[in-house]
């Protein structure tokens, strides 16, 4: 079902987490840390804030996977010289996915009628849909950040397009299906455990513990499609990279 490309893709994502596990832990820390904060300060800044760990990850797992590094050369000057740029574009295709995806938010508010957990969830599932397809087209624009190589908008589409049934499937499989799994988990630790992870001021153990389990897919899901992507950019530039930046495989 995978495939050459797909199989060399899950060593890569395998590789990449095992020799990179403390930073994932801190990753989902930070992230729960984002949560709680969200709820005492109950306002909106804290979701806006949790999407740059996203981003963060995203960007280590490429340049992990053009440079066959770990994580460590995330402290080094160059990795954070593209961060600017590549947290722009990526941000830039994320209001594009939330745009495209408007009318069947307002479709499905009128078929869930009210029934807001359930139009969460199927809403959530339509984005990363949307966002998958945009990503499968110009996901690539972001990781030209990491090399500086190639880094228009169009480049981007001369990449994507022809493979966009390819890179989609592997997207499914690693945003919708993880994203979908990541939901069901967490609405069912919040049937289970309440919806406030710091009740009245006190850890609610069983709820973050499941909440971590859900981070943990969704990082999953992240470091999968990040590295399609990162393998969708060497294989239309391999001729362009320098040797910092060589292909394996590609």
């Amino acid at each position: 079902m995978l495939g050459n490309g797909g199989i060399r893709v899950v060593k890569q994502v395998f590789s990449i987490i095992v020799g990179n596990w403390i930073y994932y832990l801190i990753w989902i820390i930070i992230s729960v840390l984002l949560s709680v904060f969200g709820e005492f300060s109950e306002s909106s800044s804290s979701n806006i804030a949790s999407f740059f760990p996203t981003i963060y990850l995203a960007m280590w797992v490429q340049s992990s996977v053009l440079r066959s590094t770990t994580f460590e050369f995330s402290a080094k000057p160059e990795f954070y010289k593209g961060f600017f740029g590549y947290s722009l574009k990526f941000i830039t295709l994320a209001i594009i996915a939330v745009g495209l995806s408007m009318p069947a938010f307002l479709w499905l508010a009128t078929v869930f009628n009210g029934r807001t957990v359930g139009w969460l969830m199927v809403s959530t599932t339509a984005l990363v849909v949307i966002y998958a397809a945009l990503m499968s087209l110009v996901g690539t624009w972001p990781t030209s950040s990491i090399t500086g190589i190639r880094t228009s908008l169009k480049a981007a589409w001369a990449r994507g397009a022809p493979n966009f049934l390819t890179t989609f499937g592997h997207l499914a499989v690693s945003l919708v299906a993880m994203s979908a799994m990541s939901l069901v988990i967490g609405a069912i630790g919040t049937a289970a455990f309440g919806t406030m992870l710091v009740p009245a001021g006190v850890p609610n153990i069983p709820l973050i513990l499941v909440a971590m389990v859900a981070l943990s897919i969704n990082a999953i899901g992240i470091t999968y499609g990040a590295a399609v992507l990162a393998n969708v950019y060497m294989r239309h530039g391999a001729d362009e990279l320098p040797p910092a930046v060589s292909p394996v495989n590609a």
